[in-house]
């Protein structure tokens, strides 16, 4: 194009210019059993693209534009639906069943952005970055109407009250027959426009200092209606502008000895951009902005010639999900028994430490001992509440107690440089804190828990150990055993992959006052994963064939217990309608050809 076409028109661009361009196209999941049943409605369309431009002007200059679109489309697979199209009675009455494509709805999802980026040398020893995107992330769901269409479209929220649904009809196990899902209508909106600009600077051999400003503004809406039977209806709808900023300065020292020193200081603000009401009283006032200074250190050293002991600390921040904070804000707060958002929600805030030792074992194989600690504070939990006039609901709160993270890794690798590479690692670790989900409090409560423990307990995401392998068997072009004259395994590489780990912990139910929280565990899983390959070369041209076995063993590790109670008398964690997403997905390949030139 600017070598070319442009210049054959009298335009002539100066410097270099390239460009990538990439598509993806994918059509899954229509009339397939899946490997541990038959699903209904589990189909996917997808679309992706990329457009990368770069252009360097000159020397010191480089300039980028990144574009970005996907798309998908696809069904609702939820297991209590699969028989709905099977006829049944249900309390003496015939149900037919029906149509599962106007009982569930279509999910829908589309991203798209735009991220421009500009570098520039100043001099032999600074770096000039500068950075603008607009993100835009779309989510919506529909139920498919009958007469044509989509169940409710038009409505307004108001209106959504009055609208009647038909009831759903559901067996004894509990599969549905009639009705559509109560899910029946969602539209999700996030406009994100991002800037920053950082300077990188070297003072001599030993010292580089890095400074830098981020900023992000949001334009969210959210509308979703949730119909549980005729009657029945909650409407959420809220509109959302925050805006976040972050200022940081960093420096990196390194000395002759082989010491590195990196330091850290970092100032995150996140402005929520709205007014508050108190539940029962009259008035708003304005939330404030959050403010946290994150502070940072690393430091690796070496102690011999082959060992080098490494340490971190670090602050970091991260503020609630935007549904967290602000969903109910605005719309039918009176719903009993349902949870409201705060705008006024603080930060998570985690301090991590780890020190550790390396050891080079060769040149291509390295040894690594570490252990590591986090305390996490400001967690969000549901708290219940109420007000004059209003009925009983819950509102997203910062939790006054802390979780804590600790454990130790030990782990060996080999780098690629010959035949064999690969990885192996051990994890022991665990998690203890009060609520491992910001619903947890709500759950116990509405399932009858007079009383909900105020100790802490083992986390849902606590594994006490994990153990991960990777080997892999490669031979590039003109490598490999000869015979007569060719080398029939050149271009071919093998790996096998392992995943191992202990059980996580899960709540049994009993007939108490007080819920026993994560008493019990899930047994050990075990995953193997094998990817054979072969490349062939024709001039220019570069052929690969691949093929992936995953679950080679075709173990059913369990995943997730429906019913606790009847696992533990029978074993079968798929409860009365056994569910085959308690396991986990069952062997299954993929194999795929691939052209380069």
């Amino acid at each position: 194009l600017t070598t070319h076409v442009l210049p054959a028109l009298g335009i002539r661009i100066p410097g270099e210019m390239r460009f990538f361009a990439a598509l993806e196209r994918s059509r899954s999941g229509f009339d397939l059993e899946d490997s541990r049943g038959n699903w209904d409605n589990n189909w996917q369309h997808n679309l992706s693209g990329c457009l990368n431009l770069t252009y360097r002007p000159n020397t010191p200059t480089g300039i980028s534009c990144l574009g970005r679109y996907s798309y998908r489309q696809s069904g609702w697979d939820e297991w209590a639906w699969s028989r709905f199209d099977q006829p049944a009675y249900i309390a003496g009455v015939p149900y037919l069943g029906g149509n599962p494509d106007f009982a569930l709805p279509i999910r829908f999802d589309e991203t798209w952005g735009i991220t421009a980026k500009l570098t520039r040398l100043l001099g032999e020893s600074n770096l000039l970055e500068l950075m603008a995107d607009r993100s835009e992330f779309c989510q919506w769901h529909r139920v498919r109407d009958e007469g044509g269409g989509y169940v409710g479209e038009g409505l307004t929220p108001a209106a959504w009250f009055g609208e009647y649904l038909p009831g759903r009809a559901a067996d004894s196990l509990g599969f549905y027959h009639q009705g559509i899902h109560s899910s029946v209508w969602l539209d999700s909106r996030s406009s994100v426009w991002s800037g920053s600009a950082s300077v990188t600077s070297q003072f001599g051999p030993v010292l580089k200092l890095k400074a830098g400003l981020e900023g992000n503004r949001y334009d969210i809406y959210d509308f979703a209606v949730f119909a549980d039977s005729p009657g029945e209806t909650w409407v959420n709808i809220w509109k959302a502008q925050p805006y976040s900023g972050a200022t940081y300065v960093q420096a990196t020292a390194d000395f002759s000895g082989g010491m590195v020193l990196n330091t850290g200081l970092r100032m995150d603000a996140f402005n929520p951009n709205t007014q508050i009401v108190t539940p029962g009283e009259s008035g708003s006032s304005k939330v404030p902005v959050k403010v946290q200074v994150s502070p940072r250190f690393g430091m690796t050293h070496p102690i011999s010639e082959r060992d080098v002991f490494f340490a971190t600390y670090g602050r970091y921040f991260q503020m609630p999900n935007m549904n967290q904070m602000f969903s109910g804000t605005s719309y039918n707060l009176s719903g009993d028994y349902s949870i409201v958002g705060n705008p006024d929600l603080d930060a998570v805030r985690t301090i991590s430490y780890e020190a550790g030792v390396r050891h080079r074992v060769d040149n291509l194989s390295t040894l690594s001992l570490a252990a590591f600690y986090k305390q996490i504070t400001g967690l969000v939990q549901t708290n219940p509440t109420s007000g004059e006039g209003m009925e009983h609901f819950f509102v997203y709160e910062n939790d006054d107690s802390y979780a804590t993270v600790q454990g130790a890794e030990v782990s060996l690798m080999r780098l690629p440089g010959d035949l064999l590479s690969g990885s192996l690692s051990y994890t022991y670790s665990i998690a203890e804190g009060r609520f491992s989900s910001a619903t947890e409090q709500y759950r116990y409560t509405s399932e009858g828990y007079g009383t909900v423990p105020l100790d802490d307990n083992y986390l849902d995401w606590d594994q006490r150990h994990r153990i991960q392998a990777h080997v892999s068997l490669s031979l590039d072009r003109g490598e490999g055993p000869e015979w007569a004259g060719l080398r029939p395994l050149e271009g071919s590489a093998m790996s096998l992959s392992l995943a191992c780990g202990s059980g996580y912990p899960f709540s049994p139910e009993n007939g108490d006052s007080i819920p026993s929280i994560n008493t019990m565990r899930y047994p050990w899983t075990t995953q193997t994963d094998l990817t054979v390959s072969r490349q062939f070369w024709a001039g220019p041209a570069q052929l690969e064939a691949k093929l992936s076995v995953f679950n080679l063993f075709n173990r059913s590790n369990v995943v997730r217990i429906f019913d606790p109670s009847l696992y533990m008398a029978t074993g079968d964690p798929g409860g009365s309608m056994s569910n085959p997403a308690a396991y986990s997905t069952a062997r299954h390949f993929f194999l795929s050809l691939g052209l380069r030139w």
